[in-house]
C-alpha cells in the first residue's frame, strides 16, 4: 500500500477515536451530570426522610403529651366536679347551720332574758337577806358607846357573810365575839343566824357568863339546831369557830375562850398569842372525845388590846408571788400599828389587804376587830 494512503488511514483512525472520546467525554459528562442530579436527588431524599423520621418522632411526642395533658385535664376536672359538689353541699349545711344558729341564737337570747330575770331575782333576795343579818349585827353607834376604843374590819366576799360579830352588854360585863361560819355566803349566812340566835339565848336569857360554858353550850345548840347525830346515816360538820371575849372593867381582867381560833393581847406592850381549843363548834364525829374548852383569865395592867378575827385575811392570796398573806404577816400588821387609833387601824388594815390582794378575787369572808381597853 501507498505510504500516502497508510498515513491517510491512521488519520481517519486517529479522527474517529477521537470523536468517539468526544463522544464519550460527552456521555461521560451527561453521566456525571445524571449522576451528580441522582446523587444531590438522593442526598435530599435522605434528608427528607431524615427530617420525616424527625417528624414522625415530634408528632409522637406531642401526640402523646397531648393525650398526658387531656388525662391530666380530665382528672382535674374530676376533682374539680368532686370539689364543686362537696362546696355545695357545704354550702348547704352551713345555710341549714346558720338557720340552726339563727335558731340557737333566739334560743339563747330568750334564756339569757331568763336568766336577767332570774339574776336579779336572786341579788334583790341576798340584798334583801344582807339586810335582815346586818339588823341581827350590833349597831355602830352602840359599838361606840360600850366600846369606844375598837375597830371592827368586816368585808363579805359575797352579798352576805358566813362570818359575823356579836356584841351583848350585862351590868358590868362587855361579851365580844368573832364567828367565823363553816362556807360564805348564803349558807355561811344560814349559820350566822343560828350563831347570833344561840348566843342570845346561852348569855342573855339563860346569863351563861362563864366563856367556856358559853362554847360547850353553843357547841350542843348547833348540834341539836342542825340534827347533828352520832348514829346518823349522815354525818354532816356543819358549824363554827369562834373566839369570845369576856372584859370586866371593874376588874380589869378578861376572859378569852377559843374554838378552832387564835386570838391576840397585847397587855403591858407584850404580844402574846391565845391558841384555841381544837374542837370547833358543832363539829361532831364518832371518834372523836366530847369537846372542852378552855378559859383564859387575863389581868389588864394599865392597857391592853385584843385582836380577834376570822381566817380570811391572813389566807388571801396576793403578793408578787401570789402566795398567802399568812399568820405571820398579819401578826406583824397589828403589833407595828397597835398604838395608833383605831380607825388609823382600820385604814390600814383595809389599805394593806386591797394592796397585797390586787387584782385576785377575795376568797373569803373577812373579820377583824381590835379592841383597847
Amino acid at each position: 500500500m501507498p505510504k500516502d494512503s497508510t498515513k491517510k488511514t491512521i488519520s481517519d483512525k486517529i479522527i474517529l477515536l477521537e470523536n468517539k472520546i468526544k463522544e464519550l467525554e460527552k456521555v461521560n459528562s451527561k453521566l456525571q451530570k445524571a449522576y451528580d442530579k441522582s446523587r444531590h436527588r438522593s442526598i435530599k431524599i435522605f434528608g427528607k426522610q431524615v427530617d420525616a423520621r424527625k417528624a414522625k418522632n415530634f408528632y409522637e411526642f406531642e401526640t402523646e403529651l397531648l393525650r398526658q395533658t387531656n388525662q391530666a385535664l380530665e382528672g382535674k376536672n374530676t376533682e374539680l366536679k368532686k370539689a364543686n359538689a362537696k362546696a355545695r353541699r357545704r354550702t348547704i349545711d352551713l345555710f341549714g347551720k346558720h338557720i340552726d344558729l339563727k335558731k340557737a341564737k333566739k334560743q339563747i337570747e330568750i334564756q339569757n332574758n331568763e336568766l336577767e330575770k332570774k339574776s336579779h331575782q336572786i341579788n334583790d333576795s341576798l340584798n334583801y337577806a344582807k339586810l335582815i343579818q346586818e339588823a341581827t349585827l350590833p349597831k355602830k353607834n352602840f359599838i361606840k358607846k360600850i366600846l369606844p376604843n375598837s375597830f371592827i374590819f368586816f368585808q363579805p366576799r359575797d352579798i352576805v357573810s358566813g362570818d359575823f360579830y356579836w356584841l351583848e352588854k350585862i351590868g358590868n360585863l362587855i361579851f365580844v365575839a368573832a364567828v367565823d361560819c363553816t362556807g360564805h355566803g348564803v349558807p355561811g349566812a344560814f349559820m350566822s343566824m343560828i350563831g347570833t340566835t344561840l348566843l342570845n339565848e346561852i348569855v342573855v336569857e339563860n346569863k351563861t357568863y362563864d366563856t367556856a360554858q358559853i362554847l360547850t353550850k353553843l357547841n350542843l345548840g348547833v348540834i341539836h339546831s342542825l340534827n347533828q347525830k352520832i348514829d346518823s346515816d349522815f354525818i354532816q360538820n356543819d358549824g363554827m369557830d369562834i373566839t369570845i371575849c369576856c372584859i370586866n372593867k371593874e376588874k380589869q381582867s378578861m376572859d378569852i375562850s377559843c374554838a378552832g381560833h387564835t386570838c391576840y393581847v397585847i397587855n403591858n406592850n407584850k404580844l402574846s398569842t391565845i391558841r384555841g381549843d381544837i374542837f370547833p363548834i358543832g363539829d361532831i364525829f364518832p371518834n372523836r372525845p366530847k369537846p372542852k374548852y378552855s378559859r383564859h383569865s387575863i389581868k389588864i395592867e394599865k392597857e391592853a388590846t385584843i385582836y380577834m378575827f376570822s381566817d380570811g385575811y391572813q389566807d388571801q392570796f396576793g403578793g408578787e408571788k401570789n402566795e398567802k398573806f399568812l399568820s405571820n404577816n398579819f401578826k406583824k400588821l397589828l403589833w407595828e400599828n397597835h398604838k395608833l387609833k383605831p380607825e388609823k387601824q382600820y385604814d390600814i388594815l383595809e389599805t394593806e389587804f386591797n394592796k397585797w390582794k390586787g387584782s385576785n378575787q377575795q376568797i373569803d369572808d373577812i373579820l377583824v376587830i381590835g379592841i383597847n381597853i
